[in-house]
């Protein structure tokens, strides 16, 4: 019988320090495979991702070309994100959003925010479609 030099469970370790090693040299364990997402419905009444979104990955404040009809947000791997109505994320511009997934009575995400944290389930209040202008996310 051969002699194995690697295990499952070392293997596992080894592909998980690879892993950390990557995520390092691109900025942190953090900013690793984050992204922001926005969706809008479209004529069939499914939701639809809006591609070619450049930037849609790093963290700060990014303009949309024009003015998108969004109607959901799913935020991967940021601290928060927030949305706003205007071009160059101004404060008085950020939109409130109600995450619509399940939550237990205290948590944060119980109640309307501009701050998203992480998840796909961020939808505007009435479920309505909003123009959105610029994104603002926190590494």
């Amino acid at each position: 019988m051969k002699k194995r030099y690697f295990n499952n469970g070392t293997l596992l370790k080894h592909a998980l320090l690879l892993a950390m090693a990557i995520s390092i040299s691109f900025g942190g364990v953090a900013a690793f495979g984050s992204e922001i997402l926005f969706y809008n419905v479209n004529k069939k009444g499914q939701q639809s991702l809006l591609g070619m979104l450049p930037n849609r990955d790093e963290p700060g404040c990014h303009n949309m070309f024009f003015s998108k009809d969004v109607f959901r947000v799913a935020q991967i791997g940021f601290t928060y994100c927030s949305v706003y109505a205007e071009k160059d994320c101004p404060e008085d511009a950020a939109m409130i959003m109600r995450w619509k997934g399940r939550v237990k009575k205290n948590s944060a995400r119980a109640q309307p925010t501009d701050r998203l944290m992480p998840g796909d389930m961020w939808y505007f209040e009435d479920n309505a479609e909003r123009k959105v202008g610029s994104w603002h996310c926190e590494p």
